[in-house]
């Protein structure tokens, strides 16, 4: 492609997860020096996590990447335990639930990122779980500020509406809900058993490929999975915490949800993207350039 000629993919390097083992990560590097010459302090840019969705991995997120560096980012795109470089557990696999947070944490730990200027961008299934995270005061803690990006909201109807339309993934609710039940119980012997099938070749210039599959142990570390849940938790996000909620708005799009997110969330920042698809999204100039403002503009706050 054009892009990945002008734009090669810096490489793959390894950092140390809890367990010792090695998982992938992407740095888009700012520039360490202004255009005098002079050292950029540290804290000088913003860093970005980007965290993409369960059927996707970090190459879904080249092109934003480059953008966000150019705008003078510092932005670090791993691919998440289960995909790409990081498959130690499996393809589409957790060792246990909510391992990708313990991840997370080591990504944070190793990188040693200011919370005071770091920013986490979550798409699809990821960006359910910013909702998660954005509601908890530990992660409130940890970051700047969330922005989930067409995020999967479990069992809303607009949702389940969209998954059926999609063409694009299978989600087993009777397998979610008896392992769920089992798990109350404290058996997790069926938690690595697929819950989720993706069976459609993503046709979007950029991505790789796709994943074709995540477990239960995936699937339910990602947020809020019933409707009830997602309501309370997009509720618990409290005044102060920035977020900026945008959503695809086509008719490729699997929801719109920014009617539904924006009654319960009024003191915080929602946006659609008209005429984006739920994968399109990533390579949406508007959507670089929402991420940009919405940066600069929380940056700008905590002087």
């Amino acid at each position: 492609e054009k892009y990945a000629k002008k734009n090669p993919r810096p490489p793959i390097v390894l950092y140390k997860a809890r367990d010792g083992s090695g998982l992938g990560i992407r740095l888009y590097e700012p520039p360490l020096f202004d255009k005098n010459g002079a050292s950029i302090e540290k804290c000088k840019f913003p860093n970005v996590i980007l965290h993409h969705g369960s059927a996707l991995d970090g190459s879904s997120f080249h092109p934003l990447a480059t953008k966000l560096q150019k705008f003078g980012m510092a932005v670090y795109v791993p691919d998440i335990r289960g995909h790409g470089a990081s498959i130690s557990s499996g393809e589409g696999d957790l060792d246990y639930l909510w391992q990708n947070l313990d991840d997370l944490e080591d990504l944070l730990r190793h990188f040693d990122l200011d919370p005071s200027c770091t920013f986490i961008v979550g798409h699809s299934a990821q960006g359910g779980g910013l909702w998660h995270m954005a509601s908890q005061k530990k992660w409130r803690n940890k970051f700047a500020g969330f922005v989930p990006v067409a995020a999967m909201m479990g069992l809303h109807p607009e949702f389940i509406r969209g998954i059926a339309a999609s063409n694009f993934v299978s989600v087993n609710l009777a397998r979610i809900i008896s392992i769920s039940i089992l798990n109350t119980m404290g058996i997790t012997w069926f938690n690595h058993q697929q819950t989720t099938r993706f069976f459609k070749k993503l046709g979007v210039k950029g991505v790789d490929d796709y994943h074709k599959h995540c477990t239960y142990n995936l699937g339910m570390s990602h947020g809020p999975m019933f409707a009830l849940d997602y309501k309370t938790v997009v509720a618990d996000v409290p005044e102060g915490t920035l977020v900026l909620s945008i959503s695809a708005g086509s008719d490729e799009a699997i929801a719109d949800l920014t009617p539904v997110l924006q009654p319960l969330s009024p003191h915080l920042e929602h946006a659609t993207l008209s005429g984006a698809t739920h994968i399109g999204i990533l390579f949406e100039k508007k959507l670089a350039n929402k991420i940009n403002d919405f940066v600069g503009k929380a940056s700008v706050a905590a002087l």
